[in-house]
């Protein structure tokens, strides 16, 4: 299901309004944009590799690899958005020239395999790039459906969920 426009103001919404973006606020995440982009590829490739083959691979891999992400920038904030086709996206918000403040994977709910498999594979890496030790991601997701909100990592996660639209935001702790 596709992420509109009014659910894309919502992000940015959200992104702006969260506390982690505040001036006084001094407190980043350990990633830029480039060294989210290498650890986040890094963690993706091998999930895409076991999982798929041929024109597959290749598709999954144009459209899911973190290659061609956009910035916008007021002066003193910078953000970073990357699309995963049309169910998904990376949106963060970091100081000019430095680290996120707060990364958010954000997707739609899909009954639609192929969508489902897509948010998976990039749910899974984001987890895994922010708790590489992390064996079962699925174990951050149960807790955040339980709690909406948990700490791991020296990341604060929180999840939160608006129609179809879900938002997982990462802030340092």
């Amino acid at each position: 299901m596709q992420i509109t426009n009014g659910q894309l103001d919502e992000i940015f919404s959200k992104l702006m309004g969260n506390p982690a973006v505040a001036p006084e606020n001094f407190s980043t995440l350990r990633f830029n944009a480039e060294s989210l982009k290498e650890n986040f590829n890094a963690k993706l490739l091998p999930l895409l590799d076991e999982n798929l083959t041929g024109d597959e691979l290749a598709e999954q891999k144009r459209l899911l690899l973190i290659d061609d992400y956009k910035f916008f920038s007021d002066g003193e904030l910078d953000l970073f958005v990357n699309k995963f086709g049309d169910s998904a996206g990376l949106f963060g918000v970091g100081v000019t020239s430095g680290n996120f403040k707060i990364l958010s994977l954000c997707y739609t709910v899909s009954t639609n395999r192929h969508e489902q498999q897509l948010i998976n594979f990039v749910f899974t890496a984001f987890a895994k790039t922010f708790l590489p030790a992390l064996v079962d991601p699925n174990e951050l997701l149960d807790a955040l459906k339980e709690n909406y909100s948990c700490a791991a990592g020296g990341v604060n996660f929180s999840l939160v969920q608006s129609g179809n639209l879900n938002l997982l935001h990462a802030v340092a702790e």
